[in-house]
């Protein structure tokens, strides 16, 4: 069977997730959508080599890693889901064939052996999962503080920096401003799964940037290729740290 030359798109699903991403960052999670659907899981390599490097960790949060690569779940679904209809078309067509040959021809009432398709709108229409709904089940979940602050410090141990006492007061200013406002965001996005939230926001706080400012200049801008390269381990860890907690 020829590869499938498509993906179904569906462009609500879609502004809806990356609300919280920059134009950059929109523009690495599509490339990234089409590397997938044309190769597979997608290597760390690739990912290196076709970013500089530079990929951004919310970009990467929505993949998951495998021993193959990293892979979209959405996609993955969508891709299968296209196999199984076209494979039902063609099982289905053979069956209306076969039935067409072996019945009179005035009887048939069939004048032609062109199967009529089945649209693959109604196959999406009765087996889609939407995301979002998904999402929206998903209980609110307001942890306690020390439970968030515990979360953060296994957070900065997995980056090989020290969770002290500005870095507590930083995260725990970042707890309350979240529950103040509802439990939302700094986009006032609700936040619907406060771990992966906490760990893409915290490559962002001044005293993680501070620490790796202070600790060989990784940042600083004479040395692009090797702040690049830092910036791709430091998303790497932080979604290996998402793929073993979803696995446990």
């Amino acid at each position: 069977m020829a590869k499938d030359p498509a993906f179904l798109f569906y462009p609500k699903d879609f502004l809806t997730g990356i609300t919280d991403l920059t134009m950059e960052e929109r523009g690495q999670y599509i490339t990234l959508l089409c590397l997938q659907h044309q190769k597979g899981a997608i290597s760390e390599k690739l990912i290196e080599l076709t970013f500089n490097g530079n990929i951004s960790n919310d970009v990467l949060a929505k993949f998951v890693k495998s021993d193959e690569g990293y892979f979209n779940e959405r996609l993955k679904l969508e891709k299968e889901k296209r196999a199984k209809h076209s494979k039902r078309q063609s099982e289905n067509a053979k069956k209306r064939w076969n039935k067409h040959k072996s019945m009179p021809s005035h009887k048939s009432g069939i004048q032609s052996g062109n199967a009529t398709a089945m649209p693959l709108v109604n196959v999406n229409v009765n087996e889609d999962v939407n995301i979002n709904e998904d999402v929206n089940k998903v209980k609110k979940e307001i942890p306690k503080i020390s439970e968030f602050l515990q979360y953060a410090s296994i957070v900065f141990s997995k980056l090989d920096l020290s969770f002290d006492d500005k870095a507590k007061f930083e995260i725990t200013s970042k707890y309350d401003a979240w529950k103040d406002n509802g439990w939302k965001n700094g986009f006032n996005k609700p936040i619907k799964i406060w771990k992966t939230t906490l760990r893409n926001t915290i490559p962002n706080l001044k005293c993680y940037t501070n620490k790796l400012n202070n600790n060989g200049n990784k940042y600083d801008n004479t040395q692009n290729q090797t702040r690049y390269t830092d910036k791709f381990k430091e998303a790497i860890i932080l979604n290996e740290l998402q793929t073993s907690e979803t696995n446990s």
